[in-house]
């Protein structure tokens, strides 16, 4: 998922809490495959194992839909785009990755 913050690192109030886009409790259609996975993944099954995910597009259970960002809804400033990921056993890991609208 990914949530937007200011630059002080305070969520902007469309963004209060994270916008979890991608789940796999449910094993989806393989045509959702293009709507999660970007270009540049690859399984770990024969070696090294990336995962590059298209953040803004939703998948969950049967649903897969091409989703959109748009910065120009943004004031213009200072942002911070964090990027979440979760797993099953409650880990998370997320990325900060500062950009200016």
């Amino acid at each position: 998922g990914y949530q937007i913050l200011d630059d002080e690192k305070q969520p902007i109030e469309r963004f209060a809490k994270p916008k979890w886009t991608i789940e796999f409790d449910k094993m989806p259609d393989n045509d959702a495959v293009k709507f999660v996975y970007a270009v540049g993944s690859k399984s770990g099954a024969t070696g090294e194992t990336i995962f590059r995910y298209i953040v803004s597009n939703e998948v969950s259970g049967r649903r897969a839909q091409e989703g959109f960002f748009d910065a120009e809804k943004l004031q213009k400033g200072n942002y911070i785009l964090r990027v979440l990921a979760a797993d099953f056993f409650g880990n998370v890991s997320s990325k900060d990755v500062q950009f200016r609208r």
